[in-house]
């Protein structure tokens, strides 16, 4: 264990600014891998479950509420390393609002999911139970640290730990059945719900149920309140038609 600490710090310190994500996923990956051995936690995402997505722009067509194309994603994100998107989803309306910095004036548009068949993610959101090791506790500890660490930027290097950390669980990880994505802690730690980041094609679990065009109201540390301004639930000619 006490090799493993070590390994774990040599992380910790890492430039991550020069280091190339290659050479950071080979190392996150020689590191947890044997530590992890079979072990992995999931959680069960469930049929009837509701989902919530921001979008900063106003939708016009239905691939606009899915994850961005490959050529949008520039940088690092939290769950995810360039040219590689992820579909950021979370289980409260309140949590994705605060996730987009969100503040008292902005107009967003929020679209609303409703799951329709039972699978699996990662969880690291690091509430594991007695059952797993001292090993196992310290990598997932450590996992829940990097996430919760606060980047001001959409797009930033320093997203890299995280990023090879999810790429590691998702594809490094031979399990079965598959893991769709991840549930991660949030720096948000005042609102309610969980965060999850899926796989682009975990589209087809999930029915569309409306997007909402909503301005915040007020939001304080522990208050967020907005109202809704237009609500749509289908697209006329393959389009969402606003009223504004």
């Amino acid at each position: 264990m006490q090799r493993l600490l070590e390994k774990i710090q040599e992380l910790r310190v890492l430039d991550l600014y020069n280091i190339k994500y290659c050479d950071l996923k080979n190392k996150v990956e020689s590191i947890f891998l044997p530590a992890l051995g079979s072990t992995t936690q999931s959680v069960l995402i469930k049929r009837g479950e509701i989902m919530y997505r921001v979008h900063t722009f106003k939708p016009e067509v239905m691939n606009h509420l899915y994850a961005p194309p490959t050529e949008k994603v520039i940088g690092f994100q939290r769950c995810n390393y360039p040219g590689y998107p992820m579909w950021y989803v979370s289980t409260c309306l309140e949590r994705s609002l605060r996730e987009c910095r969100t503040k008292a004036g902005d107009i967003v548009f929020v679209s609303k999911w409703e799951v329709k068949e039972d699978f699996l993610i990662s969880d690291i959101s690091g509430d594991l139970t007695s059952n797993y090791s001292n090993e196992v506790a310290i990598v997932y500890g450590f996992f829940a640290d990097k996430f919760i660490q606060r980047v001001e930027s959409t797009f930033s290097y320093e997203y890299k730990m995280t990023a090879a950390i999810s790429d590691v669980l998702l594809n490094s990880w031979k399990r079965t059945p598959p893991s769709w994505g991840i549930r991660f802690p949030s720096v948000q730690s005042v609102a309610r719900g969980e965060n999850l980041a899926l796989l682009p094609e975990s589209i087809s679990m999930f029915d569309f149920k409306c997007v909402e065009a909503i301005e915040v109201v007020d939001e304080t540390r522990s208050v967020y309140s907005y109202k809704i301004i237009e609500s749509l639930n289908n697209l006329s000619d393959d389009k969402f038609l606003w009223m504004k």
